[in-house]
């Protein structure tokens, strides 16, 4: 008979990323464009038409993703004096408020929602002290805002299940 292995999981209730900087969709702090060349933009009025140059999304912003590296979504400790590593199969999945997948949703409009991919990185291992050792599991998450219609806030819940054998 063999000897189990035993140790504690630990998953954070709630996981809050940093807020998106202007500078990380290519606008300045002003929010103007770091691509754009200066413009000028005519109006003309006609009776109660005023008319004026539109610009598309993709001329403003220089990028609709946003990365997020390094986040540590769980880990597991253990003793160091156990009979063997524990090995971990670990599987993502993002789910928006209203259940649809690989995305975020607004916190008061759930059609706007922000697609999001997490890409698992290998497992991690932190010697805590002497005797105690620690698993980490860390991913990269990045976020295509070009669905988004509104700023504000975004979320959603990331299902794992974590196989040990």
């Amino acid at each position: 008979m063999s000897n189990a292995y035993a140790g504690n999981f630990y998953i954070p209730e709630t996981q809050s990323l940093p807020e998106v900087e202007l500078y990380e969709i290519g606008l300045s702090q002003s929010g103007i464009s770091s691509v754009l060349s200066a413009f000028e933009a005519d109006a003309s009025w006609t009776g109660n038409d005023l008319n004026t140059p539109m610009m598309q999304l993709d001329e403003v912003y220089t990028t609709t993703t946003i990365v997020r590296k390094n986040v540590l979504l769980w880990y597991y400790t253990y003793n160091q004096k156990a009979e063997r590593e524990p090995v971990f199969n670990v599987r993502y999945r993002v789910l928006s408020r209203s259940g649809k997948a690989n995305t975020l949703s607004h916190q008061t409009d759930s059609a706007s929602l922000i697609t999001a991919t997490i890409t698992e990185k290998p497992l991690d291992y932190d010697y805590k002290n002497k005797n105690v050792i620690r698993c980490l599991g860390i991913v990269d998450m990045d976020f295509d805002i070009s669905r988004a219609t509104r700023s504000g806030k975004y979320y959603g819940t990331i299902e794992i299940t974590i196989t040990s054998y």
